[in-house]
C-alpha cells in the first residue's frame, strides 16, 4: 500500500512540473531576437515568477543552479536544443546562438520541479543592420525627404536586423531604443540617432540616419528700384524688404534681396530695370527657395546726371572796340568729376571784360559754360565750384597811339615858337594835332593859288620879251 502511494505522489509532481512547464512556455511566449554580432552571445535566463539572469560572453555562458534558487538542480533539456545546452546537474551551458527559445527542467531536493526558460541574442557592438523612417501615415519616408513646415519633423523610426541564421527581425523605438533628432527644423540635412536602452536585452550601443528637409517654394513681388546718380553703369540695386513673399510660414524672419539692371548707363526718368536675380534673407531665408518664373521681374527708377565743375578757360587779347565783349579759349579747359572712358569736353562759354576801356590783364566774367562730347547729356554743372573769371588785355588802337605822337611834336614846336619870338609877333601853334581831312583843306588851296601866280608872272615876261624885240 506504501508503494503505491509514493508511486502515486511521483506522478503528481511529475504532472505538476510538466504543467508549470507548459504554462511558463505559454505566458512567456518566445521573444524576438534582433541583435548580433561577430561571435558575442547573449543569453537570459529565468524562471516563471522567479529571477531573471542576463549574462553574455564570446562563446558560452554558464549558469549555477542557485542562479534560481537553493537546492535545484538541473535535470534536462528539451530534445530541440541538446546541441546547443549542455546540462549536469551543477552547471548549465549555452554553446553558441539560435533561433528561438529553449527550456531547461530543474528539480529540487523534494522533488519539485520548475521549468527554465532560455532566450539568447547575438550581441550588438552599435552595427544596426537597417534603419528605415517613416512619414506619419507609415509610409516609408521617400529620399526626396519632407517639405519644411516651420515646425521640427520626426519621422517614425524603425530598425530591422538579419541575424547570422539569415531572419530578419524588427525593432521598435521605446522598446529596445531610444531616438533623438538634430537640425530637424530648418531646410537641409536632419540626423536621427539610435540609442540602445540601457539593460535592453536585444541591442546596445547607437547608430543614426539622416533625412532631407526640403525648402518650401514661394513667389515675391513689389521689389523697388533705388534710383541713382550716374556712375557709368547700368547696375541697379533693388530694395526687398517690404516686398510681398506669398507662401511664406507666418512667423518667419524672411525678406526679398534681389540684383537688378538697368536698360542702358545713361541719364532718364523712369528706366526700366530687369530683376536679374531673387533670393531670400532673414533668420529664416534659408528654408524658403523663390519660383523666379511666377515672381516679380521689372521695375523702373531715374538716372539723375552726375556733377562736374570746370576750370582752365582762358580769353583773347583784343583791340579796343568800346565794347566789353570778350573771346574765351575752352580748348584746354578741363571738366572735373568726368568717369574714366567718357567723352566730354568744355564746349563753349560767355565772357565779359569788366569795362570797354583799354587795359592789360582786365578781369573778364565767365557764364553760360557749356559742355559737349557724346557723354555731355549725363553731366550737368552745379553753380557752386565752376571757374568764375579770367583776364586778357585790351590794346588801344594803331591810329591813336600815332596821334599820342602828333601832340608831343606840336607841344615840342609851341615851345620852340615861343622862344624864339623876335619883335612881338607871336606865332601859336594849335594844340590840337590836324587830320588828314584837315590838311587837305588847307594845301589844296595854295597849290591852285601858287599855280595862278606862276601863269601870270609867265605871261608877263613873255609880253616884257616882244616888247623889247620891236
Amino acid at each position: 500500500m506504501k508503494a503505491v502511494e509514493k508511486t502515486f505522489k511521483r506522478i503528481e509532481r511529475g504532472i505538476f512540473a510538466l504543467v508549470l512547464a507548459v504554462a511558463a512556455a505559454l505566458l512567456i511566449g518566445v521573444a524576438p531576437h534582433v541583435a548580433y554580432a561577430d561571435s558575442a552571445i547573449m543569453v537570459k535566463a529565468y524562471v516563471y515568477n522567479g529571477p531573471t539572469i542576463l549574462r553574455a560572453a564570446d562563446d558560452a555562458v554558464t549558469f549555477h543552479p542557485n542562479d534560481f534558487g537553493s537546492g535545484l538542480r538541473f535535470e534536462s533539456v528539451d530534445d530541440d536544443h541538446k546541441s546547443h545546452i549542455s546540462v549536469a546537474s551543477d552547471f548549465l551551458t549555452v554553446h553558441g546562438a539560435f533561433s528561438d527559445s529553449a527550456f531547461v527542467m530543474g528539480v529540487d531536493d523534494f522533488g519539485n520541479h520548475t521549468a527554465i526558460h532560455i532566450e539568447v541574442g547575438w550581441d550588438l557592438d552599435a552595427d544596426y543592420a537597417d534603419v528605415s523612417l517613416h512619414d506619419a501615415g507609415g509610409g516609408l519616408l521617400p529620399e526626396s525627404g519632407v517639405m519644411y513646415d516651420g515646425t521640427e519633423q520626426k519621422p517614425e523610426v524603425w530598425a530591422s536586423f538579419v541575424d547570422p541564421d539569415g531572419n530578419e527581425w524588427p525593432l521598435y523605438a521605446n522598446d529596445a531604443f531610444d531616438v533623438t533628432y538634430t537640425d530637424n527644423k530648418d531646410a537641409g540635412t536632419a540626423t536621427v540617432t539610435l540609442t540602445a536602452k540601457d539593460g535592453n536585452t536585444k541591442c546596445k550601443g547607437s547608430t543614426e540616419t539622416q533625412f532631407k528637409i526640403n525648402p518650401l517654394t514661394v513667389t515675391v513681388s513689389g521689389v523697388k528700384a533705388n534710383g541713382k546718380v550716374y556712375d557709368g553703369t547700368a547696375e541697379a540695386t533693388l530694395d526687398g524688404k517690404n516686398a510681398t513673399i506669398e507662401g511664406a510660414i507666418k512667423g518667419d524672419d524672411v525678406f526679398a534681396e534681389a540684383t537688378g539692371t538697368f536698360e542702358d548707363k545713361n541719364v532718364g526718368k523712369g528706366k526700366a530695370v530687369v530683376i536679374d536675380s531673387l533670393s531670400l534673407g532673414g533668420d529664416q531665408g534659408g528654408n524658403y527657395v523663390v519660383d523666379a518664373e511666377k515672381s516679380q521681374k521689372n521695375s523702373s527708377a531715374d538716372i539723375d546726371p552726375a556733377p562736374v565743375t570746370v576750370d582752365g578757360i582762358t580769353a583773347w587779347d583784343k583791340e579796343y572796340d568800346g565794347t566789353t565783349d570778350a573771346t574765351l579759349d575752352c580748348s584746354k579747359a578741363k571738366a572735373t568729376g568726368v568717369i574714366d572712358g567718357d567723352n566730354v569736353t568744355v564746349r563753349s562759354a560767355k565772357g565779359i571784360f569788366e569795362g570797354p576801356d583799354p587795359g592789360k590783364d582786365k578781369v573778364i566774367d565767365i557764364s553760360d559754360i557749356e559742355l559737349g562730347g557724346d557723354d555731355a547729356g549725363n553731366y550737368y554743372l552745379p553753380d557752386e565750384g565752376q571757374q568764375q573769371t579770367t583776364t586778357a588785355t585790351i590794346w588801344k588802337k594803331e591810329n591813336e597811339a600815332a596821334d599820342d605822337s602828333d601832340d608831343k611834336k606840336a607841344s615840342e614846336s609851341e615851345e620852340s615858337g615861343d622862344s624864339g619870338n623876335q619883335g612881338g609877333t607871336t606865332q601859336t601853334a594849335s594844340k590840337s594835332p590836324a587830320t588828314g581831312d584837315q590838311l587837305a583843306g588847307v594845301v589844296l588851296p595854295l597849290a591852285v593859288t601858287a599855280g595862278i601866280a606862276l601863269l601870270v608872272v609867265a605871261g608877263a615876261l613873255v609880253a616884257l620879251k616882244r616888247r623889247a624885240n620891236r
